[in-house]
């Protein structure tokens, strides 16, 4: 296929998309009589699916661009964007099926899978897939020159000179922060003025905002209106830096008023003052803020012990910036400070704009550290209901037998998905029934058998909770006392129980097949203390799909079961009535033959073999009757297979030799004597070559064939006709299996005898074929038992 072609396609099917995100898809690159050899749809789809990534994660007005280049007789295409970026040490991840890198921080919805499944087309089509980070470095020496790189390429840093000729480093990073393109991209001020008002950058005095290190996940140049703060786990991550809570500990009344001002004038609402260091440990308990500013030097408690006794208490594994502001200058405090692990260091007295920013770098680093936990955590997570899901799959397609099924897959959910679930079925009368339930406390889990309630009978169904879950409604209850009130029960019994499972937050979801509510999945947590949500909402609804599912096979193999067993009936009953009229008819049949002129006795014969017919057709019915029920007897005697095969063979010579094919007999001579019943290995023997003279064309040849294998004789039934089509081959020894839709020789049946036979005697029986080559039977009777 032309080069060009699949690179121009591609890059027009995404250029609504980046229409959509302001950003520059480039034209593809001219490839004059370039030509690939692959496949053009799964070309495509790894084409379109790099382009939308690139547009996807990238920056508000970034570009996307595609490359190719030739070497060693291959073609190297490249999907260019400027993004973010990938973390190196996380580029091992890139191709991991639901890794989805980088959706933590840009919202980006999306499976994960896309580039997994690029990476195994791009393998499929002999090439690979591979991804390098790329660095390019702009330059200008002038502010505006500066501003229209900077709004044309979107770079990832900005490096940025107080001091330049036509414009002021502050008015650079005003007008950087006012364009949606730059707002949020990270600064460091590189100046040779160490004045300390250097740092204010006029003329937008307090108003610029510059990074010393990684941003912030808001924009640094914005309102001043009050956000609130979000409660909750200190684990949220506010949605800008204003939102931050910060507590401020200074003995002098005069410094928190300071700092309060400088704190509330850049936007910060959420500001805790205390006078007193012993009141820390309660606060950072009570207000759980994101940032400490501490004084060093103050009654009852210094400012190192307080900083021993929070990282003391506070994870390793968790960033808390402590930013020290004190009017001790020496080196040696210092140092002492940071290394009782103060983030960073400020004397008095103070700079607002150096505070402020500080501040702001600190809390940056904070919320990347929370986002980066965040992202790791619901990875985790989504990795344990992946798990979980393809475990309960595997549970789900174990058995037919549903109800046993589903108290397993109920236990593998407790604890690892809620405390205790439980899982109700309408019955044939249309009412719920609960089918199966299970609870992390053994004792509380007999609190879930009865009641005719929501969660194991702990909420009347009048209560509205259970009218939407009943209903086929998805419902999510982050809290569940609240929802229900004191009074949720009908008596003070059913009260009892609610307190005694006390539940937290449920998740309920329903069971629908073919558009019918047929009941509901319900997860509830409780003594744990975790709180559901709707990722946890939506593995219940994958669950109750595949219960399902699995619901649904069970229903439809215990159907075909039961339809089998009444075909059966039928069949020995219609058996067993038709066998005494074709006996009398052939009894009558017999009497007339004898009695006409030899002249007259052709349709006396013809009928006497159709009734024979008849009875054979009826006796096999009988046979598969018998098997299917466990009632076909054996009587065993020990005998020389080698006798009966060559029996058979002497008796269907004869057979071959009319349909002008050549039989032969390949007996070995030493064969053991074993216990087993003659007249029906016979049967076996005459049904398989019985079929092989009956499908070989003439001059062609059967082969009968026995010899010792080990423990046991192997007898086998070769011809040159031709053959069973692979995808037959599993349904031969199924009952009423025939080679063709239109062949009338036969019902089917002898094969499925012949196999329940060979199985009687404890052996076993397969079929090995070549289209148009012949086929082969083989069957084994086991020497152990003689």
């Amino acid at each position: 296929m032309r080069l060009d072609a699949a690179l121009g396609e591609a890059v027009n099917l995404i250029r609504p998309l980046a229409a959509q995100t302001a950003c520059r898809v480039s034209d593809a690159p001219d490839a004059p009589g370039r030509w690939v050899r692959a496949d053009r749809q799964r070309l495509a789809q790894v084409l379109l699916n790099l382009l939308s990534n690139g547009v996807k994660y990238n920056r508000p007005g970034g570009s996307v661009r595609l490359s190719w280049e030739e070497g060693d007789g291959r073609l190297r295409i490249g999907v260019h964007d400027t993004g973010r970026g990938i973390d190196p040490e996380r580029m091992e991840e890139l191709f991991v099926p639901f890794a989805r890198l980088g959706a933590e921080q840009t919202g980006v919805e999306g499976t994960g899978l896309g580039l997994a499944l690029s990476h195994r087309l791009a393998e499929a089509m002999g090439g690979s897939l591979t991804a390098e980070p790329e660095i390019t470095l702009l330059s200008a020496m002038q502010g505006r020159m500066g501003l229209d790189l900077a709004w044309e390429h979107a770079p990832d840093l900005i490096l940025l000179d107080l001091h330049l000729p036509d414009m002021s480093g502050g008015e650079v990073l005003r007008r950087l922060r006012a364009d949606r393109r730059t707002r949020d991209t990270p600064g460091v001020v590189i100046s040779a003025d160490r004045h300390p008002g250097a740092s204010r950058a006029p003329p937008c005095r307090r108003r610029a905002r510059v990074h010393d290190q990684a941003p912030g996940p808001g924009p640094l140049y914005g309102d001043r209106r009050p956000r609130p703060r979000r409660t909750g786990s200190p684990a949220v991550i506010p949605r800008t830096v204003e939102e931050a809570a910060i507590l401020v500990v200074d003995d002098e009344r005069a410094n928190l008023d300071l700092l309060e001002e400088f704190l509330r004038f850049d936007g910060f609402e959420n500001v805790t003052l205390t006078t007193d260091p012993r009141q820390v440990p309660g606060l950072f308990e009570a207000k759980r803020p994101d940032i400490l500013l501490l004084d060093l030097h103050m009654p009852y408690v210094d400012g190192f012990s307080v900083m021993r006794q929070l990282r003391a208490t506070i994870p390793t594994s968790d960033y808390f910036p402590i930013l020290v502001l004190t009017a001790d200058v020496t080196s040696e405090t210092k140092l002492r400070a940071l290394s009782e692990g103060a983030s960073d260091f400020l004397t008095k007295p103070l700079d607002a704009v150096e505070v402020v920013l500080r501040i702001r770098n600190l809390l940056a680093t904070r919320f990347l550290h929370l986002g980066e936990r965040a992202a790791r955590a619901r990875a985790e997570a989504a990795e344990a209901r992946a798990a979980f899901l393809a475990q309960a799959s595997r549970v789900l397609s174990s058995s037919f037998e549903y109800r046993a099924m589903l108290s397993t897959v109920a236990r593998l959910a407790v604890p690892r998905l809620a405390d205790y679930v439980v899982v109700e079925m309408m019955d044939s009368d249309g009412q719920n029934e609960r089918i199966a339930y299970a609870h992390a406390d053994s004792e509380q889990e007999q609190l879930l058998a009865g009641g005719d309630g929501l969660w194991g009978g702990t909420v009347p169904r009048s209560h509205p909770l259970v009218q939407g879950c009943t209903g086929g409604q998805f419902l999510l209850v982050a809290d569940v006392a609240a929802e229900l009130g004191p009074d949720a029960g009908d008596d003070e019994a059913q009260r009892e129980i609610l307190r005694r499972l006390s539940p937290r937050s449920v998740a309920s979801v329903p069971l629908v097949a073919s558009g019918e509510v047929m009941g509901g999945v319900t997860l509830v947590t409780a003594g744990s203390g975790r709180t559901l949500d709707a990722d946890d909402l939506g593995l219940a609804e994958e669950l109750a799909r595949r219960i399902m599912v699995a619901v649904e096979h069970a229903q439809l193999y215990h159907d075909a079961l039961q339809a089998t067993r009444a075909r059966d009936e039928i069949l020995g009953v219609v058996a067993h009535d038709l066998r005494n009229p074709l006996s009398t008819i052939r009894m009558a049949a017999q009497l007339m033959a004898d009695d006409v002129a030899p002249a007259h006795r052709k349709p006396m014969d013809m009928m006497l073999r159709t009734t024979d017919r008849m009875n054979q057709l009826i006796q096999d019915l009988l046979e598969v009757t018998r098997m299917e029920s466990g009632k076909l007897a054996l009587e065993l005697s020990t005998e020389s297979p080698g006798a009966v095969l060559r029996e058979a063979s002497a008796m269907l010579a004869p057979l071959a030799a009319a349909r002008s094919i050549t039989f032969e007999a390949q007996i070995a001579d030493d064969l053991p004597r074993l216990p087993l019943d003659s007249s029906r290995v016979l049967q076996v023997i005459s049904n398989l070559v019985g079929n092989a003279i009956k499908f070989t064309p003439a001059r062609g040849q059967v082969t009968l064939g026995a010899q010792l294998a080990g423990s046991e004789v192997r007898i086998s039934v070769a011809d040159t006709g031709p053959g069973i089509p692979a995808d037959q081959i599993p349904r031969v020894f199924g009952r009423f299996w025939q080679a063709g839709k239109t062949d009338r020789r036969g019902i089917g049946l002898g094969l499925s005898i012949a196999r329940g036979i060979v199985e009687a005697h404890g052996g076993r029986i397969w079929v090995e074929s070549v289209e148009g080559e012949g086929a082969t039977f083989f069957f084994t009777l086991p020497v152990r038992d003689a």
